[in-house]
């Protein structure tokens, strides 16, 4: 699965999820949030190709935080 591109304004939409659920709740989707804002941060300064595009999806070095 491809992760959706996200930016600074998708997090206004996510701050109200952050309210109505539980603090358990809340930590997943900011994590959630920081990885895929991270990789788009990163992939902006590297090189359109695809071998770039690898690093970050499947089993690639930069497709999570683990």
């Amino acid at each position: 699965m491809k992760p959706e591109p996200v930016n600074l304004l998708d997090y206004q939409n996510i701050v109200e999820t952050y309210h109505k659920g539980s603090d358990r709740a809340a930590i997943v989707l900011a994590g959630s949030f920081v990885e895929h804002f991270l990789a788009a941060y990163l992939q902006h300064f590297m090189l359109n190709d695809d071998s770039i595009k690898n690093l970050f999806t499947g089993f690639g070095p930069f497709a999570s935080f683990d």
